[in-house]
């Protein structure tokens, strides 16, 4: 009698103690409602993101930090490609180059004109520079820049409305780079037109 009363103290205590087989299940279970809510509120964003795409809110493709402000594309580097930022030289020190990755603060800073540089496996070295448009300003003999959003032609204006960019479609367009903002040649591709503004193949 005693041994059965000692079996059965282990077994309650296997089934319902700290733990015991009810607790790790009702763990479990926690565990699994809590994948699964974090599951819906993935998707939930995942179907959002797609709806604001869809109603023209985003362009597919673009950084998320970019909606509705003038913040150029962030730089991408290519296979084989080290991202390398400069120290300034000092009274004391001459300017140094270091290597860094993408995920620096410091590799760099538009507001403060300094590029992103990168530097290839045979030495050569590279400055990403973001899709833009531009006005010349001829009262002040200036040129105004607004950033591109993606590889498409819009842009934000200064009051978050997203404007698009001029470029040439066909040959013979005469565009006015004075009145409106115009897409930069480097980043058109017009071929098909006889290279009418200067855009590249």
């Amino acid at each position: 009698m005693l041994i059965l009363l000692i079996l059965a103290g282990v077994a309650i205590s296997f089934t319902v103690g700290e733990d015991g087989i009810f607790r790790k299940a009702q763990d479990a279970t926690k565990i699994y409602e809590n994948a699964q809510n974090n599951e819906m509120i993935s998707l939930e964003e995942i179907s959002n993101y797609i709806d604001d795409v869809n109603k023209g809110n985003i362009n597919s493709g673009e950084d998320e930090e970019q909606i509705k402000e003038n913040i150029p594309n962030k730089p991408r580097l290519k296979q084989g490609m080290t991202a390398v930022k400069f120290n300034e030289p000092t009274q004391d020190s001459i300017g140094t180059m270091l290597d860094t990755n993408e995920n620096d603060n410091e590799w760099y800073n538009y507001e403060e004109k300094k590029w992103a540089n990168a530097r290839t496996e045979d030495g050569s070295m590279w400055v990403w520079i973001p899709r833009f448009a531009y006005r010349i300003n001829e009262s002040n003999q200036t040129v105004d820049v607004v950033f591109l959003q993606g590889t498409s032609n819009n842009y934000y204006d200064e009051n978050g409305i997203l404007r698009e960019a001029k470029r040439c479609k066909n040959a013979d367009d005469i565009i006015d780079t004075t009145e409106g903002f115009t897409v930069h040649p480097a980043f058109t591709d017009e071929s098909s037109i006889g290279f009418r503004n200067g855009g590249l193949g």
